[in-house]
């Protein structure tokens, strides 16, 4: 049982090393979209995770060397106390540190999901030496004027930022210096690869996507339980108890379930003493360096 456990061990790692080292395809936009043809597929394979057996095929992607990644509050209902630096200047401080900016011409997740309520043009920014890799037909380099004008435009029209080290972006875009990038996405709940069907991978990986500490998603009493909140989770932990939504363990903090709320009911709070900007940059720089 223990030589079937290494060979099951050594065969899921091949995709990482491969990675650190170098791909076996150099993406370019032509083979990105044959990849994101499997969009379907894609996502079965997410809820796959759930059966322990074939967890394994998961965790070079979703474990926490291939994945860590927060989301960043924003939006109306989001709180923010005088006392901590606001969203736009903890996005700035990595903007500002990163050797290399580029901007990547479309969201594949929207592109693949055939995303209908939000623009697939909004794409990613990849921060770090790491991102002089993308292909030409996929990206270009910005500056920090451009990459916080794209960004800007991603949070007026809904998205939600996340700022992770994801294996699956140096796997799919071929940026094999997995230590030298970051990702900085902008998020849908219908077609997003981290905001959607996410409760195997939360289940089996629990330590991958982590709120921000001293960021909270609090229901407030004008909830009438309608339950509209309850599709929109990523990681399907919101239930109705009494009459009232009740947030589960298994939150990571991307405030959907407050941007989707009729009645404003679902708030986001930040505590006086968080150090957002200090809690991102331990969580998503842990294994890599964009300066």
């Amino acid at each position: 049982m223990g030589l079937i456990r290494r060979t099951i061990d050594f065969a899921v790692s091949l995709p990482l090393e491969m990675a650190r080292r170098r791909p076996l395809i150099f993406r370019n936009r032509r083979t990105i979209e044959f990849i994101v043809s499997f969009w379907p597929l894609i996502q079965i394979w997410k809820r796959s995770v759930a059966i322990p057996a074939l967890r394994a095929l998961a965790r070079p992607v979703f474990s926490e060397k291939g994945l860590q990644a927060s989301f960043i509050p924003v939006g109306e209902n989001v709180n923010i106390p005088p006392s901590v630096i606001p969203p736009m200047e903890v996005i700035a401080d990595f903007l500002n540190r990163a050797s290399y900016l580029a901007m990547a011409y479309e969201c594949v997740c929207r592109v693949g999901g055939n995303c209908e309520k939000f623009p697939r043009e909004v794409g990613s920014i990849f921060m770090g030496e790491g991102a002089r890799e993308l292909h030409p037909s996929m990206g270009r380099q910005v500056s920090v004027d451009e990459a916080a004008k794209h960004i800007e435009h991603a949070l007026e029209i809904g998205l939600v930022p996340m700022i992770g080290h994801l294996m699956v972006d140096s796997m799919l875009f071929g940026m094999h210096k997995f230590d030298r990038f970051l990702t900085m996405c902008f998020c849908c709940e219908c077609c997003c690869f981290l905001l959607s069907n996410m409760r195997g991978i939360k289940d089996a990986f629990p330590n991958s996507v982590m709120p921000i500490d001293g960021v909270n998603i609090e229901v407030t009493g004008t909830c009438n339980g309608c339950g509209i909140c309850r599709p929109v989770c990523p990681v399907d932990d919101i239930s109705i108890s009494q009459g009232k939504a009740v947030i589960g363990d298994l939150c990571i903090g991307c405030g959907c379930c407050s941007n989707t709320c009729p009645e404003n009911a679902i708030k986001v709070t930040v505590d006086p003493d968080s150090k957002v900007l200090e809690e991102l940059r331990r969580r998503v720089e842990a294994r890599t360096n964009i300066e």
